[in-house]
């Protein structure tokens, strides 16, 4: 465990009820509590064995007589989680199930979710924990909204943190025959795979693996620091060297993994899945329905992500499988037009000509500054850094200030702003002469994960997790007009070259082309994509659009037409940047398998892949003279090819 909570005695009970009288048996919920018991007290974890107590099928006193000895004896850390069937009173309120809780009579058979609540915030616990894992788990958020009122002035308090396996009115999943339920077992996938990710981490990744198996995504709230806290283990140095010269680090790309069949298909539950709660409380027609949960969905957005059939997988089977290596069995290894080109461009073979190393987290985001002679990139340890591309070395210290993930960067045509985008729902312009703060951060509602200045730098476009696209004017720092939006997480934006129109991509699954000056939507959206579009990217003339996606293809759009144009072309995982040449004639493309690079008129690729990152690649760009190509990796570093 990291310092947050130091020595203090900290305490974990994990709560799971399999066997009931009125209600279908969950089987999962004994092994989700000794597979999450045996991971939280193995060296290096946050818990001692004897500070983790499990609870298997209590009834409502043995609930309360093991929260309240945790809660009273915590002062530096309390975890409680539960897993079980989710039930509602008359009046909508949440209540947790033990083997004898009657549907029909829910209040006086189940333990109140408030009671359990009363019990979590009088803990002395410096930071808490609370992991729901039952149908309508979500309506804790509702029973927790006073939090803040509750805690003024408390300063000693440094952390509530609460996820959820489902919003207030869905139910959760339990797949047949797999050994965990569908959020459990992805927790515990993503937890067995990055044992060193914070909590906000194994939220987000544990949110995109149950969105892309078709499950009820998770919810998230949390409340001062606990977000930091790592449950699993510590974070390790990085293993690339320090030093920039060429060649360094290694290509060790797992290999794939033997197939596993999957539990459930893209489109939703497979045959035999079942929600937590039993069909018995379907008829129950006098209880209030229940409003939507705040949107608190927090997206793990451009992180390492677990596909497929991972999220039934037993812990131990995910370790051995290589959980990260993980592709989707749906979803073909290669589509027409990706196999390397006998007549490729002259330049076939780029080296890595230095590693740039200094980040601790992530490295979503690499932009050139117009002149070519900085490197700007972003990070999940919440800073942007400047690198003099002659000399390959740090400028001055990181920009910090930022209080979640830097998720996006880009130069202004000038060269004398920078702009950041950050998960803490905020983007940050900085004068790069004097890295100085210049004003305000200008705000969304949700993270921001991409942000694009115009070729007049007079408008900086923002995409967020809010679902809206927000133009700025970059001299007053005002919203221009109304929000932009999808139906979903906008993930890119892109400007064309005279800044006549804005492209988006959505995990909505579309692109959208928007007229700038109107402010209105070119058409309808581009589709074709089965799955999310992170990235996209005119070519220089305009005339092309480049759009990738986690769907592992990247596209090729005619902007006039909006036609495809020929056949995708393919990786063999998820896509996760695009980038063009300055001539045009080159597209760069960066995945979990690696950074491919694609002549644009024959559609063919260049060469082998480029190796040497020792894990995905985040985010690819071009200098300016298009000698130059910079990647940011999962594995931390960045990157220069020539």
């Amino acid at each position: 465990m990291t310092g947050a909570v130091g020595a203090e005695p900290s305490r974990a009970v994990l709560i799971g009820t399999a066997r009931y009288t009125h209600l279908a048996a969950i089987p999962a919920a004994t092994a989700n509590v000794t597979d999450l018991a045996d991971v939280l007290t193995r060296p290096g974890a946050a818990f001692t064995t004897g500070q983790c107590v499990t609870v298997l099928d209590p009834d409502r006193t043995g609930v309360g007589n093991e929260v309240g000895r945790a809660a009273r004896g915590a002062s530096g850390l309390l975890l409680v989680y539960y897993t079980g069937h989710g039930l509602l009173d008359r009046r909508g309120r949440l209540h947790l199930a033990v083997p004898g809780s009657d549907p029909a009579d829910v209040r006086w058979t189940a333990v109140p979710f408030e009671t359990l609540r009363e019990e979590i915030l009088d803990s002395p616990a410096r930071v808490r924990v609370l992991i729901l894992d039952c149908c309508f788990a979500g309506r804790a958020f509702e029973a927790m909204a006073d939090v803040p009122s509750l805690v003024a002035g408390q300063t000693d308090i440094h952390g509530t943190y609460t996820i959820t396996s489902s919003s207030a009115n869905e139910p959760s999943f339990a797949p047949a025959d797999h050994r965990n339920t569908a959020f459990t077992g992805a927790f515990l996938a993503v937890a067995a795979a990055a044992p060193a990710s914070t909590l906000d981490e194994l939220y987000r990744e544990t949110d995109r693996h149950l969105h892309l198996a078709g499950h009820p995504r998770p919810q998230c709230r949390n409340i001062d620091i606990a977000a930091d806290l790592r449950l699993f283990g510590q974070p390790q140095p990085p293993t690339t060297p320090a030093a920039t010269m060429p060649g360094a680090g290694r290509d060790d790309t797992p290999a794939p993994p033997a197939p596993i069949t999957p539990a459930v298909s893209p489109g939703g539950p497979a045959s035999g899945d079942h929600p937590h709660h039993s069909p018995a409380l379907e008829p129950i027609e006098d209880r209030e329905p229940g409003r939507p949960a705040p949107d608190v969905r927090r997206r793990i957005g451009r992180r390492r992500v677990l596909t497929g059939a991972a999220i039934a997988i037993p812990l131990t089977a995910a370790t051995a499988a290589g959980i990260t290596a993980l592709r989707s069995p749906t979803t073909p290894n290669r589509l027409a037009g990706t196999s390397a080109s006998p007549s490729a461009p002259a330049q076939l073979a780029w080296t890595t000509a230095a590693v740039l190393t200094g980040h601790t987290g992530k490295v979503y985001s690499v932009a050139f500054n117009p002149a070519g002679t900085l490197l700007a990139t972003g990070s999940s340890d919440k800073t942007a850094r400047l690198w003099d591309v002659t000399s390959r070395q740090l400028v001055g210290q990181p920009l910090t200030g930022h209080t979640g993930d830097v998720e996006s960067v880009a130069f202004n045509p000038a060269g004398t702003l920078l702009a950041t985008g950050s998960y803490d729902q905020t983007v940050r312009l900085w004068d790069v002469a004097s890295r100085e703060l210049v004003g305000q951060p200008l705000g969304h509602t949700n993270g921001v994960v991409s942000v694009a200045f115009n070729p007049a730098g007079t408008l900086l476009a923002t995409g967020s997790y809010d679902q809206t696209v927000r133009l700025w004017d970059v001299a007053s720092r005002e919203l221009v007009g109304q929000p932009l939006g999808h139906t979903s997480w906008v993930l890119s934006v892109a400007f064309n070259r005279d800044g006549t129109l804005l492209a988006t991509g959505s995990s909505d699954q579309t692109v959208r082309l928007w007229d700038v000056a109107s402010r209105e939507l070119i058409g309808q959206p581009l589709t074709g994509h089965t799955n999310e579009v992170v990235s996209v990217a005119f070519n220089p003339t305009g005339t092309l659009l480049a759009t990738g996606s986690y769907d592992m293809t990247v596209r090729l759009w005619d902007v006039a037409s909006r036609e495809l144009v020929g056949q995708p072309l393919g990786h063999t995982d998820l896509v996760w940047s695009v980038a063009f040449n300055p001539a045009g004639t080159l597209l760069a493309t960066g995945s979990l398998d690696k950074t491919r690079l694609w002549d644009v008129a024959s559609r063919q690729l260049v060469g082998q892949p480029l190796t040497g990152h020792t894990d995905g690649v985040l985010s690819v760009a071009f200098d300016p003279a298009g000698t130059l190509l910079a990647t940011g990796s999962f594995d931390t570093t960045v990157r220069l090819w020539k």
